[in-house]
């Protein structure tokens, strides 16, 4: 960014428009124009609690997001708000009817899809300059999951260490939540 304190507030097709161009991506545009003294629109208001440069870092961040019920959907808006650049959103699990009384993403549309395509699509009409890439399976059952945080969001203990050793194996930060009490 240049010496000067002032970004340029630009609307999200100028980036999706110029990652078009370049063959670069979404996210990598969002990156260099932040750099460049350019900003998104929508992150504007961040700027109150974060720096350009920690936005540009945003941007080109990969998180891996492990479970999307009760709290895993709330952190995923949350992310794809701040305008984290690719969050990988992994659960095998279908949105069902007991769901609706504490899952943002459970509707009574949705009732039987997956629920990281629910996810996804939700996430894309949130933000268009983030990509949310949706697994359906067991996070077990991925080999070469790769990411700068893991974020567990599961909904039960039982395969929690399952996924600190993955994470540890692989070398990345991990960050546990959990909820009890809404069943």
């Amino acid at each position: 960014m240049s010496g000067d304190d002032t970004l340029t507030p630009l609307p999200d097709h100028i980036f999706i428009d110029r990652a078009a161009q370049s063959g670069r991506t979404i996210q990598q545009e969002v990156s260099r124009g932040i750099e460049g003294g350019e900003m998104p629109i929508r992150y504007q208001r961040n700027a109150a609690t974060i720096s350009p440069m920690e936005q540009a870092k945003l941007a080109r961040s990969r998180i891996l997001l492990v479970g999307c019920g009760g709290l895993g959907g709330h952190v995923l808006e949350f992310l794809v708000r701040a305008g984290v650049g690719t969050i990988l959103v992994c659960d095998p699990d279908r949105f069902d009817l007991t769901n609706a009384n504490r899952q943002i993403l459970a509707s009574s549309n949705n009732i039987g899809r997956i629920k990281v395509e629910v996810a996804s699509e939700r996430a894309g009409r949130i933000n268009p300059l983030v990509r949310v890439m949706p697994l359906a399976t067991d996070f077990r059952n991925e080999k070469s999951l790769a990411a700068d945080l893991v974020v567990d969001c599961l909904g039960g203990a039982e395969c929690r260490r399952d996924l600190q050793r993955m994470a540890a194996e692989g070398k990345m930060p991990l960050v546990s939540a959990g909820i009890s009490g809404w069943t």
